[in-house]
């Protein structure tokens, strides 16, 4: 459920709106139609737009959705900034939400070593399919596909609770902190903005994004003790939860999937590939 919006548009509006120096800031953020940045004053004017939009097009999608209670959605939204006059990338994000990165990323890890598997190209991986190219991958894990498949069910099952459970927990304290990560990718210098909960978004103004996240500024090195108690946790759950499968789950039992076909347009794929590239992560042809 992606909103609309227009890159070169919104960095035209912001320019008029920040300015430059300290404050200029190109939030890469999505709109709905016949809005722009330009109708938020605070992060958390956005925020709980998207949320709205966001909540209204689950309850379309799904009627029996039952909705659920705001305590800030900001997850890794991409911005361009200048800090003290040089260049730097953006993420903005919900403390929850980072610490639910970390947790997924160590699980998927975990998984990756108790279980190791590959994706291999299906049999129409490739192919054409009306303007767009059939984008088929099916997982090789020598046979342990069905207890693959279970104990990644269970960590989603896992990674979605304690994400409930952290909202909650920061919402509650309401510790009104904005903590700045500063990250290296290549020579691009990229920075973290994580907000703990909805009061430290009301108090970020676009007008002066980095002036405001520095008056909340906290130690970010108070996150490392919270990331490494999820980083445990999730390993001692996912070591539990092997064990019980190995022993008592019958891989014939097979769960019902819905069948999807992923047909990438030719630009999409295109990205995708540069991406994966940049990463490392380029696919061999075949030989």
């Amino acid at each position: 459920m992606l909103r609309r919006c227009t890159i070169p548009a919104l960095q035209q509006h912001a320019l008029a709106a920040y300015g430059s120096g300290r404050r200029q800031f190109f939030p890469e953020l999505g709109f709905s139609a016949h809005t722009s940045i330009l109708d938020f004053e605070t992060l958390y004017d956005y925020d709980v737009d998207d949320y709205k939009f966001q909540e209204k097009a689950r309850k379309k999608d799904f009627p029996d959705y039952l909705g659920k209670p705001y305590r800030g959605t900001l997850y890794y939204t991409w911005a361009r900034l200048e800090i003290d006059g040089a260049f730097h990338y953006a993420s903005l994000c919900m403390a929850a939400g980072y610490l639910f990165s970390m947790i997924e990323e160590t699980g998927y890890d975990k998984i990756d070593a108790l279980i190791p598997h590959t994706y291999v190209k299906g049999k129409h991986h490739g192919k054409r399919e009306g303007k767009g190219t059939i984008y088929d991958q099916r997982i090789d894990a020598g046979g342990m596909e069905p207890q693959l498949a279970e104990l990644q069910d269970r960590l989603h099952h896992y990674t979605t609770e304690r994400y409930e459970a952290l909202l909650d927990d920061f919402d509650v304290r309401a510790s009104k902190v904005v903590y700045q990560c500063p990250r290296n990718w290549g020579n691009d210098p990229h920075m973290d903005f994580i907000c703990t909960d909805k009061t430290a978004l009301q108090s970020v103004r676009f007008r002066h994004f980095m002036e405001d996240c520095r008056s909340l500024a906290g130690d970010s090195r108070d996150l490392d003790p919270l990331i490494e108690q999820e980083r445990q946790a999730v390993l001692h759950y996912l070591e539990e939860a092997y064990q019980d499968i190995v022993a008592h789950f019958d891989p014939k039992l097979v769960k019902f999937r819905k069948r999807r076909k992923i047909i990438m347009s030719d630009g999409a794929l295109q990205d995708f590939l540069t991406i994966g590239l940049s990463k490392g992560q380029g696919w061999e042809d075949d030989k």
